[in-house]
């Protein structure tokens, strides 16, 4: 696949690939190479947010794809790598669904099912970069309602096994432009395999960098918090009184698994 950039044709690589029904395929982030990463969020017709991934080792693959020949009764094959979150597991050019059809134990593909002679089997899985991935984010947020945690939430998807460390700033301002506050945050989240595991290893900080007068008087404030539910850092804006308010947040993040 390739993006033109300023009428220069460049190579792209899939990289937590999401497929979407309505309207189309939705594309969560795309690997733009030799080059850094391009992060895009896509759906409805309409880009979400977008951010950059900083350049990685080339030399250190990102998805990766094996193909097989079954033998007849076989069920067990051997990857060429441990997948990591992405995998689309084919036979003969039909999707097999995670858990129903198949698992993967480390680098092991097991069906639950005996093949047939000469089916063809497609592994198409991503890989970690080192087990590392660092990169910047945008997000978004509109609150409508004074108090309302709920409809002013950045939400971030920690993933089993994942440990976070994230910062940046976050600028929450109301619509009409007469209240504004800046904010800074740091911390660090770890899940292990279960979802109940997910915690914040240290205490989260929040560091007010300026508020005017209204946002003062507004009560203008945020929360970091995890949802145990969603798998999820969330954070959160608050205030007191007035109209609708938007959060935009850029977000430094550093995945290790």
């Amino acid at each position: 696949m390739a993006l033109i950039f300023n009428n220069k044709k460049t190579e792209v690589g899939f990289r937590n690939v999401a497929l979407k029904g309505d309207p189309g395929v939705s594309i969560t982030s795309l690997q733009v190479t030799p080059a850094n990463e391009l992060l895009v969020s896509y759906s409805n017709g309409r880009i979400q947010n977008a951010g950059v991934i900083h350049e990685q080792d080339p030399s250190v693959p990102v998805a990766v794809q094996d193909d097989f020949v079954a033998q007849e009764g076989q069920t067990d094959f051997v990857l060429s790598q441990e997948p990591s979150q992405v995998t689309i597991i084919t036979i003969n050019g039909i999707q097999q669904k995670k858990n129903l059809d198949f698992v993967i134990v480390e680098n092991i593909l097991q069906f639950n099912f005996p093949l047939t002679q000469d089916d063809i089997i497609i592994a198409t899985y991503s890989i970690p970069l080192s087990s590392l991935n660092t990169y910047d984010k945008k997000f978004t947020a509109i609150n409508n309602t004074p108090n309302n945690s709920n409809t002013g939430t950045i939400a971030l998807l920690i993933s089993e096994n994942e440990t976070t460390s994230f910062s940046g700033m976050v600028v929450i301002k109301d619509l009409d432009n007469t209240s504004i506050a800046s904010f800074k945050i740091t911390g660090c989240v770890n899940r292990f395999s279960s979802v109940e595991t997910l915690q914040f290893i240290g205490t989260p900080q929040i560091v007010l960098i300026g508020k005017n007068e209204n946002a003062n008087y507004n009560g203008y404030d945020l929360q970091l918090s995890v949802n145990k539910t969603n798998s999820t850092l969330e954070i959160k804006t608050i205030y007191q009184r007035g109209g609708s308010i938007r959060a935009t947040a850029i977000i430094n993040i550093l995945e290790v698994f």
